[in-house]
């Protein structure tokens, strides 16, 4: 059969013969591609096939043993010396060979990776926040096993009475735990399948997270791990401790659970520095979140709608077409666009060669696009040899140099020697997690201006690029009509705040809902044990206040205590996860500090409120008549 391609402008028509059919490409998949073509073929869409300047996006190599890969790397230099004797101006010192089994926690770190990517940092934090979640999970399960078990005293004196002994007792509370844990574990699944999941994969986008025993039997060792560090975790010290009393001390009642209450304090500590950790990061990510959305890109994005055309040579006649529409504000065009593709460049003055960014733009691109001009003047397509010795470069370029004003400076690139004739201020030709770097704009001549930029009525963005199709259409009848618009450049970058915003809010509401039911079981163990002594203070006049701060200070040490090493250490971990994925630049204000402490102690009134309303209202005599 014959294709039609659409390539650089030009219409070409080939036959080729279809050898198969690829499958739908999973969501998930690390990368993926619609027609695949012979490299032999492609000649009919490249004018040299033996062009080194060109470059590839991917390029496979297989080899019989991993082994071989170190002896291939051995023999590059043939290809190197004929690729830098093609490439004066930037020179390749090396090849670096990545295996594709383990390519989606690498490829983050290649410039124009045509693969997926996940974070290894983001891997760790969703493991981390797994362990959080399940200590968090067994801390509660001790504190409840506990207090449930303190009314079950009478049934264990009974039974070491009829001859039950202590390993008895301690294997009685596991396997009714493991029992308990194994029904938590069939709901666990159900829900982890039917809503869990979904909700997880709908909230990041893209993502096919799935459930299956029989295509990841791993799951199985899983759960069983699961299920036993569950079950021996929230009844291993609650078996142990209570099954020590001896019958005697139990019926006679001489005995108080909890009067060394060490342990249960390491617990409410290690739950509420948990707790601070999870809080105080998931509001710093908001916070962060909303400065970021609001921050300044350095131009004017907004109502900036970004054509890319077919060939660059059709500019001017677009650029005339476009302008009659009575929404379009200006025109410009350039050879990268902001937000996708920059183009490395080497610079050398006094000797020293610098690696910078470089874009080729139209003489109105910093009207168009409202960047601002801080020293000298902007390109004049009037002027002779304006495109090929005049540039103009960013603040970052002029600090980087140390020089006290950019106009009037002299450097080469290459052989040739170029001069600047302005300054521009400083704006993000990538999003925010990178800082901005040193920057060459230069004037761009025809056949450069591959990407049309066009600014429209406020509000009228999309509305104007749907109306150019027709503009599109006299130039290339046959090809797709694609457009962009400037303000969703750093869509993923947003997207990843998006979806850490998910993650975070999440996490924070299930740590908070399990932090409250255990500190409810702990405040249950301490009333056990209190009640008498509160009892007596009722009749002796205490009042509902006197009894609220009895039951609150057991709470306050640990409160004081998990603060002082909560937040700095969930300071650090934030910090480090802001600097390894999101936005290096920000700052953590005080805002998230007074949020989280107001927060945990909003937690705790909510945990202890039903207790110490018990207390308060509760008959005295109900808990003295035994005396």
């Amino acid at each position: 059969m014959s294709i039609r391609f659409n390539h650089k402008g030009k219409e070409i028509i080939e036959r080729f013969i279809i050898k198969g059919v690829l499958d739908k490409t999973p969501e998930n998949a690390t990368f993926s591609c619609s027609l695949m073509i012979p490299y032999q073929r492609q000649k009919v869409l490249m004018e040299k096939m033996e062009d080194w300047t060109a470059t590839t996006s991917i390029t496979f190599v297989q080899a019989h043993t991993p082994e071989l890969i170190t002896d291939i790397k051995a023999r590059e230099a043939p290809y190197l010396n004929r690729v830098n004797e093609a490439n004066e101006d930037w020179n390749m010192v090396g090849l670096h060979f990545q295996p594709l089994k383990n390519i989606i926690l690498h490829s983050a770190n290649v410039r124009n990776s045509q693969f997926g990517y996940t974070e290894k940092v983001a891997i760790y934090f969703l493991i981390a926040i797994a362990i959080i979640l399940l200590l968090l999970v067994c801390f509660n399960y001790i504190n409840i096993t506990l207090a449930a078990a303190t009314t079950r005293l009478k049934e264990i004196s009974v039974r070491k009475v009829m001859g039950s002994n202590r390993q008895q007792i301690i294997w009685q509370f596991i396997t009714e735990n493991v029992l308990i844990c194994l029904f938590s574990l069939t709901i666990g699944v159900f829900l982890a399948h039917t809503f869990f999941i979904p909700w997880f994969n709908n909230m990041l986008g893209g993502i096919t997270l799935s459930l299956s025993f029989v295509k990841q039997p791993l799951l199985w060792l899983f759960v069983l791990g699961l299920v036993l560090i569950t079950a021996l975790g929230g009844a291993g010290y609650p078996a142990l401790y209570i099954s020590k009393f001896s019958p005697n001390a139990i019926l006679k009642k001489e005995f108080k659970i909890g009067t060394k209450n060490g342990f249960r304090k390491v617990l409410i500590s290690t739950q509420l520095i948990l707790t601070i950790i999870t809080v105080f990061s998931t509001f710093v990510v908001l916070l962060d979140s909303k400065e970021q959305k609001e921050r300044d890109w350095g131009y004017q994005q907004h109502d900036l709608t970004v054509i890319p055309l077919e060939d660059a040579t059709d500019f001017e006649q677009f650029k005339n077409d476009v302008q009659n529409n009575p929404n379009v504000l200006a025109v410009t065009g350039s050879r990268e666009q902001l937000g996708q593709n920059l183009a490395p460049l080497k610079v050398e003055i006094e000797g020293e060669t610098y690696d910078v960014q470089s874009m080729k733009i139209a003489d109105n691109y910093l009207a168009t696009l409202g960047m601002t001009l801080l020293d000298g003047r902007d390109f004049n397509k009037n002027l002779e040899a304006e495109s090929e010795q005049s540039v103009l470069v960013n603040e970052a370029f002029r600090k980087t140099m140390n020089w006290e004003q950019a106009e009037g400076q002299n450097f080469k690139i290459g052989t040739k020697n170029y001069h600047v004739i302005g300054e521009v201020q400083d704006f993000h030709a990538e999003d925010f997690f990178f800082k901005i770097k040193p920057m060459v704009l230069q004037m761009a001549t025809a056949a450069d201006l591959q990407f049309v930029s066009i600014r429209s009525q406020s509000g009228t963005a999309e509305s104007t690029a749907k109306a150019l199709v027709n503009s599109w259409k006299k130039l290339y009848p046959h090809s797709p009509y694609n457009y962009s618009f400037q303000d969703e450049a750093f869509f993923w970058y947003f997207e990843k705040y998006r979806q850490t915003n998910s993650i975070m809010s999440a996490t924070a509401f299930m740590t908070v809902l399990i932090s409250i039911i255990g500190f409810f079981g702990l405040a249950m163990l301490l009333l056990n044990r209190k009640m008498k002594e509160l009892s007596i203070r009722k009749v002796l006049g205490a009042s509902f206040f006197h009894i609220s701060y009895l039951i609150n200070k057991e709470f306050f040490l640990p409160f004081l205590v998990s603060t002082i090493i909560g937040l700095p250490l969930a300071f650090f971990i934030i910090k480090g996860l802001l600097n390894s994925v999101l936005s290096p630049s920000s700052t953590i204000g005080v805002l998230p500090f007074i949020l989280t402490i107001g927060s945990i102690c909003l937690m705790l009134m909510i945990s202890l409120a039903k207790h110490i309303y018990t207390a308060a209202v509760s008959n005295p005599s109900h808990f003295l008549k035994d005396e």
